[in-house]
């Protein structure tokens, strides 16, 4: 009996060496190894399909600017403007191009056109300026001498009075102007007289400066009121209305500022429409104001 089993024993670890020989060994994780290599099959590969062609955009063309006829005097003026406003920043050339490239195009996205050549003192577009109309008023007072008539039953008689003086004063051009101008005087040398005079006319200023003397003249009417002639003489003769002028020269400081000091001397004259050889006058010099 101890043969058998001795015998079925050793068949058993024979068959059991066999087996070992014949199964995959697996490994620490219990996973069993293919010891023969397997092939790999390959995975189809699809055809590759041609590039699609994109046809190039052409660049855009841009017409480059007419260039501007320029005379000679005009080319000497863009030089000496160019050579006094050299402290001015002007973007040039190389600015130009480091802005926009040689190209013109800004970062290379966008086409510029570069602006056109341009000059101010060709330009007949803009229309010129005109200039601006000052208007001045004047109030001043100063010394008359004033005079009346003479005929055969009346004799001249002189008076020193006091003369106030006013003046509007439209400035139209640089050496013109519209004038309306009051000269008023009051006498009390021997009688009681007084003239008043209102006349519309112009100044002529020789310079456009910071002075500037200047003549002028002017028409309107007057009043006037003699106390020299006697109670037995008529109305005619104590009173008077009619045509008036004004002569005036003088010279004007600060003519160039909005406050002036006007020195002038004047002639009035005044006739009367009711006894036209009754002439009445006054010489004038005041010192005035313009503001």
């Amino acid at each position: 009996m101890k043969k058998i089993f001795a015998i079925l024993s050793i068949a058993i670890a024979g068959a059991a060496f066999a087996q070992d020989d014949v199964l995959p060994q697996e490994n620490a994780a219990g996973v069993p190894e293919i010891s023969e290599p397997v092939a790999a099959t390959p995975a189809p590969v699809a055809p590759a399909e041609p590039a699609a062609v994109v046809p190039a955009t052409p660049a855009p063309v841009t017409a480059a600017p007419a260039p501007v006829a320029e005379s000679s005097s005009s080319f000497v003026e863009e030089a000496s403007y160019a050579a006094s406003s050299s402290s001015v920043d002007i973007i040039g050339e190389n600015d130009y191009n480091n802005m926009f490239g040689a190209e013109g195009s800004l970062n290379g996205t966008r086409d510029v056109e570069p602006p056109p050549a341009r000059s101010s003192f060709d330009d007949d577009s803009i229309p010129e300026l005109k200039r601006c109309k000052y208007t001045f008023s004047s109030w001043g007072i100063g010394m008359s001498i004033w005079h009346n008539w003479r005929d055969g039953n009346h004799d001249r008689d002189w008076d020193l009075a006091l003369l106030l003086h006013h003046a509007r004063i439209w400035e139209m051009t640089s050496h013109g102007s519209i004038t309306f101008i009051v000269n008023a005087n009051f006498g009390y040398d021997e009688a009681f007289e007084t003239q008043g005079i209102g006349v519309l006319g112009g100044r002529y200023f020789f310079l456009n400066d910071i002075y500037s003397p200047y003549v002028g003249a002017g028409l309107g009417l007057g009043l006037q009121y003699d106390g020299h002639s006697s109670s037995s003489h008529n109305f005619v003769d104590k009173a008077a209305f009619g045509f008036a002028g004004n002569f005036e020269a003088g010279i004007v400081v600060f003519r160039t500022t909005t406050t002036q000091l006007d020195l002038g001397i004047s002639y009035n004259v005044m006739l009367n429409v009711f006894a036209p050889s009754h002439i009445y006058g006054s010489f004038n010099v005041f010192l005035a104001i313009n503001y």
